[in-house]
């Protein structure tokens, strides 16, 4: 079950919150009652299986792009960022376009100020 906790106490009592989140417990933080953010823990290193979205190179390849057209990476780093996107790749286990996923990101459209491939990136998470 989650915690929660106002703005105000978070910051009086952030590291006992921190010990909290880092057990296992998700810390819910309200402003006036209101939720605004979840604190959860990273479990990143427990998962061993990578799951990505169809679409997510072509995202990475489009930042690579605007990043070398901005001057804030050379040929070099755009490299070696597409070779470890080309190592992940390998690794991933991949989520197909379907309509189910489709129908999903429609969903999601409606009722969140996305845009489409952020909805479409969501809507292919598998569900827990």
């Amino acid at each position: 079950m989650a915690r929660v906790a106002a703005i105000a106490e978070l910051k009086a009592r952030l590291s006992e919150y921190l010990k909290i989140v880092k057990s296992g417990t998700e810390v819910v933080v309200t402003e006036r009652g209101n939720p605004i953010a979840r604190i959860i823990p990273y479990q990143l290193r427990e998962d061993s299986a990578m799951v990505a979205w169809w679409g997510s190179p072509v995202e990475c390849w489009s930042a690579f792009a605007r990043l070398s057209r901005e001057g804030v990476l050379d040929e070099t780093a755009v490299q070696a960022a597409t070779e470890r996107l080309d190592t992940l790749r390998q690794a991933w286990v991949e989520v197909l376009p379907t309509e189910q996923v489709r129908n999903h990101a429609a969903r999601l459209l409606r009722i969140h100020p996305l845009r489409a491939a952020d909805a479409l990136q969501l809507a292919a998470a598998p569900a827990r």
